[in-house]
């Protein structure tokens, strides 16, 4: 599984990648998103979100 997060504007892309069987996909983007949090992705949102209003 891959997770992407970026600004509309390309300036910043955050990704994260797992692997496991399909029995743990719950787990898996658990484990994806917990990655792109860490990386900031919620930062990046908030902001973009702000930009915009």
């Amino acid at each position: 599984m891959r997770g992407l997060v970026g600004h509309p504007d390309g300036s910043i892309v955050l990704q994260a990648d797992a692997q496991a069987p399909a029995g743990y996909a719950d787990a898996l983007g658990r484990a994806v998103a917990k990655k792109l949090a860490d990386d900031g992705a919620q930062e990046l949102i908030g902001a973009v979100l702000n930009t915009e209003n």
